[in-house]
């Protein structure tokens, strides 16, 4: 059964009410959270979109996209990419990292869904 803090302060259990009103606002503070990262979820959702399409605009003109992804990319773990590094450490480890700091940290991207793939081909 719910109780509402009148109801409870006509029990007169101002224990009951204290938490009572203690569950309610940790309650609604988790309710601000969830909002914020579906917020992030959302937003990271979009850039995925927005960053498939620059792959499939490469692909259509002619940018060897599939190729790409099958011998370099694919064999790596997309959690690889979830420290948050949004692949720095790979274009490091690789010596292919000719970007300034700026230009890296406009690549940044994690991704939120796991490995996924889709052929440009069909």
């Amino acid at each position: 059964m719910l109780y509402t803090t009148e109801s409870l302060g006509q029990l007169e259990h101002p224990k009951l009410v204290r938490e009572y009103e203690k569950l309610s606002e940790h309650n609604a503070q988790l309710l601000d959270e969830i909002s914020l990262l579906n917020n992030h979820l959302e937003y990271a959702r979009n850039k995925e979109g927005k960053l498939m399409y620059l792959i499939f605009k490469l692909h259509k003109r002619g940018y060897p996209v599939n190729q790409v992804f099958e011998t370099e990319v694919k064999a790596i773990s997309t959690r690889r990419f979830a420290n948050g590094s949004g692949g720095y450490q790979l274009m490091q480890e690789s010596g292919e990292n000719n970007l300034n700091v700026d230009q890296m940290q406009s690549l940044e991207y994690q991704d939120v869904k796991g490995d996924s793939y889709i052929s440009f081909d069909s």
